[in-house]
């Protein structure tokens, strides 16, 4: 009796081993981090669909259904993953394998929404592209003001990536701040964020041009169609540099994502290794009672 029941012992914490010890503890570590991201993701798209202040600042930023689109995607993927950390943490302290089980669907579902956005974003890149050159060239034509929350993105787009315009300083010809303001009497044709400064500014909003009366003449230039002076006034458009920065640093973005998968993965192969040693140690603690009773007939009674 003593021998049968010493094999149940010194197996490490549940009776799954010291290596299953050290896989509980990992996994827990890695869905209490789960859980909280969840948890950050659900609450920003809450607060995404109940901000009406923020959804109106945010719409003139990215016009059209994308942002309900987006609100309700952190939604379900942040209620998902918190579920996912919620069963992965309960699953490995109580080496449940059937919460454990419903841990690795829900990471497989994670994956594939994952692999399924990746394709659906591939294959539709060139729309996007052309829905994101519209919206910009909409923004600085309707929407642009110095002073509001489209003039602040503007004016650091401009200043950070030495552009004017979406397309250009000719966006700004018929825009409602230069038409409707009196800056276009006053001779004033595109932002001070267009010119080439004296000095980069930290603060966009005070930006102080090389030579305003210049940059001005050279955006006058541009709007006539004739070759702008480019000492004084930047003349590339920032949809084009926007496109440039984000295919620049695109690799790192999908080597990040890269990242998560195989920690995802390595989750679930941390997961089913779990399994395996709950089924192997429960199994032999089945088969050490039994051999018990066999020894010790008078136990049954």
């Amino acid at each position: 009796m003593g021998k049968g029941s010493g094999k149940g012992e010194g197996k490490g914490e549940g009776g799954v081993g010291c290596c299953g010890g050290i896989i509980k503890l990992l996994l827990f570590i890695f869905n209490v981090v789960f859980w909280l991201i969840g948890a950050a993701i659900l609450g920003v798209g809450i607060w995404l669909k109940v901000d009406k202040n923020l959804v109106e600042n945010i719409n003139k930023l990215l016009p059209g259904p994308y942002l309900d689109i987006i609100a309700i995607v952190m939604i379900v993927l942040g209620a998902l993953i918190f579920l996912i950390g919620f069963s992965g943490c309960c699953g490995a302290c109580q080496e449940s394998i059937c919460l454990l089980a419903i841990y690795i669907t829900l990471m497989v579902i994670i994956i594939i929404a994952e692999i399924a956005v990746g394709v659906f974003a591939y294959v539709h890149r060139n729309t996007l592209e052309k829905e994101l050159g519209g919206a910009l060239k909409g923004q600085v034509t309707n929407d642009y003001e110095f002073d509001n929350g489209i003039g602040y993105a503007w004016n650091f787009l401009q200043t950070e990536f030495k552009c004017c315009g979406s397309a250009g300083p000719k966006d700004f010809e018929n825009s409602k701040w230069r038409q409707s303001s009196g800056n276009a009497t006053q001779g004033i044709n595109v932002p001070v964020t267009c010119c080439v400064p004296v000095s980069k500014a930290g603060n966009p909003q005070t930006t102080v041009a090389k030579n305003p009366t210049l940059c001005e003449a050279a955006a006058a230039t541009a709007f006539a169609g004739g070759a702008p002076n480019k000492d004084y006034l930047y003349t590339d458009g920032c949809y084009d540099k926007l496109l440039e920065f984000i295919k620049k640093y695109g690799v790192y973005i999908i080597a990040g994502l890269g990242a998560v998968a195989a920690i995802q993965l390595f989750g679930i192969a941390f997961t089913s290794f779990l399994i395996h040693r709950i089924k192997k140690s429960k199994q032999e603690e089945n088969d050490a009672l039994e051999m018990q009773g066999r020894s010790n007939p008078g136990m049954k009674v």
